[in-house]
């Protein structure tokens, strides 16, 4: 499918997404997609990008882990832990900690890439 309509999904979606304690949908559809398509996930993420700086911190972490997950699952090697380190930092410290294993997952994941034991 072409980019455009992810994109254009990805703003429908966005629109009818935010509520107090839950993630916008488009994220959580970037979520399920991961499993199964992991290109469409990240080319859903990419086109919300501009939408990240604009949405609470909860989400925007929520964001991040997904683009770590996404790629992971793409097999994009992982070339820095500056994605995963502040997500790591808020489901240890305020976050949803129902992620917190996730988070743990994908940074070994990336630490693994980048040959930390």
């Amino acid at each position: 499918m072409p980019t455009s309509f992810y994109v254009l999904l990805a703003c429908c979606l966005c629109l009818c997404a935010c509520r107090e304690g839950r993630y916008p949908r488009v994220l959580l559809q970037a979520d399920s997609l991961a499993e199964v398509a992991p290109d469409s996930a990240l080319r859903l993420l990419d086109g919300w990008a501009d939408s990240v700086p604009t949405v609470p911190e909860r989400v925007r972490m929520y964001y991040r882990l997904l683009t770590v997950k996404a790629a992971d699952k793409a097999y994009v090697t992982h070339m820095s832990d500056s994605i995963i380190r502040p997500v790591l930092d808020y489901y240890e410290q305020e976050g949803d900690r129902r992620l917190l294993p996730e988070a743990y997952y994908y940074a070994g994941r990336v630490y693994r890439d980048l040959g930390v034991t």
